[in-house]
């Protein structure tokens, strides 16, 4: 049973290091190694403290799936907090990507719009952010 969550916990760590785009494209739960049920994963990144010397988390990641799809990741650092939610048309495929970003010198907000062909496959991802192209 160790032996599978140490696993599974490795497996996260390598599907979440990818970039947001990754993270778009990704957008299935299984694919971030989890299967349909999971609705909810908490991800806690601990550093040693400077001054204290003690274990703090660093940053903290919520993913929350329904339906099998992720709709948000939630990340919260010391001092800011990044926000990425998906929404799904009635293929489920990914229509829509919002980015927020809370922090005091690097606050942004980008909404991604996804295009698909006739046959359902992705022709284009138009951000609204010019920093995000």
């Amino acid at each position: 049973m160790m032996k599978k969550i140490i696993q599974l916990l490795v497996l996260l760590f390598v599907q979440f290091s990818f970039a947001q785009k990754d993270n778009v494209i990704k957008f299935l739960s299984e694919n971030w190694g989890v299967n349909k049920d999971v609705a909810k994963i908490e991800e806690v990144k601990y550093s040693q403290g400077f001054t204290s010397g003690k274990f703090e988390p660093r940053e903290t990641k919520i993913y929350t799936f329904k339906n099998g799809k992720v709709i948000s990741i939630e990340t919260q650092y010391s001092k800011d907090k990044v926000i990425e939610t998906f929404e799904y048309n009635a293929k489920g495929k990914p229509v829509r990507f919002l980015y927020i970003s809370t922090g005091t010198d690097k606050a942004s907000e980008n909404i991604s719009t996804f295009s698909y062909d006739k046959n359902g496959k992705l022709i284009e991802i138009k951000p609204s952010n010019p920093r995000f192209h």
